[in-house]
């Protein structure tokens, strides 16, 4: 019995000498092959070698998105059924060739560039003719277009719509069901009533809630029974949302002010749990309020609006705010709400008559609709900014306008002074100018030729040396310093033409001949040199710019009226 223990004993002391030797043998192997492998595969020997089961695990880390919204107001892509076919959205739409994206061509881009865009739909999208009755204010009005209209929303890059407000029920529960349809058939989203909407961007849960203090019919709303409403339907988007958004339809029509109603069911809302809320129906800008850190727009205005074909008020503005959220693992937290961005706009490009087609402001307007914003809000934007969003943007026309060409005179000495003006001349027009130019540069293109500049934007220094290098016959081609000329203001090109290859067509003159050859009336002028000037003309009267009789080659944009002089 003792002698088994003892062998017991011995083996279990040779098991574990060998078990020694063979973890010393491994680690000298691994060490050998180690190095040899990190040789052969360029690893510096002095580099610890990992296999890979051993890499360790990166430890994740929050991260931070941001989402840019962007909200308009009141689109109505319809009429009042007794309004009329002449000067109508319908009209305008045929004779733009019935192309859907024409309403927002101008400021589709703006949306585009933005995470979600919300409107507020002032309109059914149907074909029903039976109208139920509304309560009669006086004033009542039954907006409705044809359902193929939807897809102007979706050209428009418009992601989601509001269906709460006073008209999308203008033609009863069928008018608005077909509304939802169309809206379906597009791909365009839509919430209101008992419609909430909820989307995922960027890993962040977002949801919507539409409000109309109106009632369906205009008939009202009893307001403890809509805030004990409001209250439910928050509380639903806040059980899965990361951020919630309440649109209201509230107020009176025409009325800059917010009204205390307003003020009252905004605060509740977002006691309640909203982070945003965008208002509409007053039809004109009403102001901005930050509560406990919550914005508060009472109302972006009419944006696009069929309803009239010539508004009381084309000022209008593009609403922008970026949210900023940190994600990690599961939790998703709101850490910043940047301060918002107002982008003015006239709700047509065509003042007197409605030609539905929203544009940014230019000029003075800017800071004019900037000012308007403020003055109704307690939120105020800082004077410094609107300072900053309204003073003159120069772009350089080479890298804004493909296939133009350069030919600044007075960066040369071919000009009525025989000398360098331009110390470093640089084609520079403003932005809204060189927006006209870059269309007309487009239609020239298509027809096989190309823009030449010969001058855009003029410093008031060169200005005043041009005036007084000619005498005072001369003097009549150019503007008094003194009143400021269009090329200073930024908004006055001198351009002629060329075939592909860069030949300049035959025009009557060339540049800054002061001898009579370059008035339009110059009766000495070749067929073919009057055909090229009056071409070159023609399609830039027809993208904005107006003429003057004395200089061919000379056209001011028709806005100049809104462009102080820049030096």
């Amino acid at each position: 019995m003792r002698y088994k223990n003892k062998s017991a004993k011995a083996r279990r002391i040779r098991f574990i000498l060998l078990l020694i030797f063979i973890i010393i043998l491994g680690s000298f192997i691994y060490s050998s092959i180690g190095d040899k492998i990190k040789g052969s595969w360029g690893i510096p020997e002095d580099e610890p070698f990992v296999l890979e089961d051993e890499v360790p695990i990166e430890e994740e880390k929050p991260e931070e998105v941001t989402i840019k919204l962007t909200a308009i107001g009141d689109v109505a892509l319809g009429r009042d059924y007794r309004s009329t076919f002449k000067n109508s959205m319908d009209e305008v739409f045929e004779k733009n060739g019935n192309d859907y994206g024409y309403f927002f061509a101008k400021v589709s881009h703006i949306f585009n560039e933005s995470d979600l865009t919300v409107a507020n739909l002032e309109n059914a999208f149907t074909l029903e003719k039976e109208r139920p009755e509304k309560y009669d204010y006086g004033n009542n009005y039954w907006f409705k277009g044809d359902p193929k209209y939807a897809r102007v929303l979706k050209e428009a890059n418009i992601d989601v719509v509001s269906l709460s407000n006073n008209h999308t029920y203008d033609y009863g529960q069928k008018g608005y069901d077909d509304t939802k349809e169309a809206l379906d058939t597009v791909g365009v989203s839509y919430f209101g009533y008992d419609d909430l909407y909820e989307t995922n961007i960027k890993g962040v849960n977002i949801g919507f809630v539409g409000i109309n203090e109106l009632g369906e019919y205009e008939q009202g709303t009893d307001k403890e029974e809509l805030k004990a409403d409001i209250e439910s339907k928050i509380n639903l988007l806040r059980n899965n949302n990361d951020y919630v958004i309440a649109t209201f339809h509230w107020g009176k029509e025409y009325v800059h002010e917010h009204n205390e109603t307003q003020r009252d069911l905004a605060y509740f809302a977002i006691d309640k749990g909203a982070d945003l809320i965008i208002g509409t129906h007053s039809h004109v800008i009403q102001g901005i309020e930050n509560y406990n850190g919550k914005y508060i727009i009472y109302s972006l205005g009419n944006f696009c609006f069929g309803g009239n074909k010539n508004p009381p008020d084309y000022d209008t503005f593009i609403y922008q705010q970026d949210i900023v959220f940190e994600i990690f693992k599961d939790e998703i937290t709101l850490i910043e709400t940047k301060e918002p961005d107002y982008i003015p706009c006239y709700l047509s490009g065509t003042k007197g008559l409605n030609n539905y087609q929203p544009i940014l402001a230019k000029g003075s307007d800017i800071e004019r609709i900037l000012t308007k914003i403020n003055k109704y809000s307690v939120y105020k934007m800082t004077e410094a900014k609107i300072y900053e969003k309204s003073r003159a943007q120069l772009v350089n026309l080479v890298d804004y306008i493909p296939n133009i060409l350069i030919d600044l005179k007075y960066g040369t000495t071919d000009n009525v002074a025989g000398r360098v003006l331009y110390e470093n001349p640089e084609p520079l027009l403003r932005r809204e100018t060189a927006d006209k130019l870059k269309e007309a540069s487009k239609i020239f293109n298509e027809m096989g030729y190309k823009v030449k500049v010969w001058d855009g934007y003029r410093p008031g220094s060169v200005q005043q040396a041009l005036w007084d290098s000619v005498d005072d016959k001369g003097k009549v081609y150019f503007a008094n310093p003194k009143l400021g000329s269009n090329h200073t203001r930024g908004c006055a090109v001198d351009v002629t033409l060329t075939d592909w290859d860069g030949t300049e067509i035959d025009m009557p003159s060339g540049f800054d001949d002061i001898m009579g050859k370059a008035t339009r009336k110059y009766v000495y002028a070749t067929a073919t040199q009057k055909a090229n000037a009056q071409m070159l003309e023609k399609v830039m009267k027809q993208v904005g710019f107006n003429i003057i009789n004395s200089e061919w080659w000379h056209f001011d944009d028709s806005d100049y009226k809104l462009y102080e002089l820049i030096d």
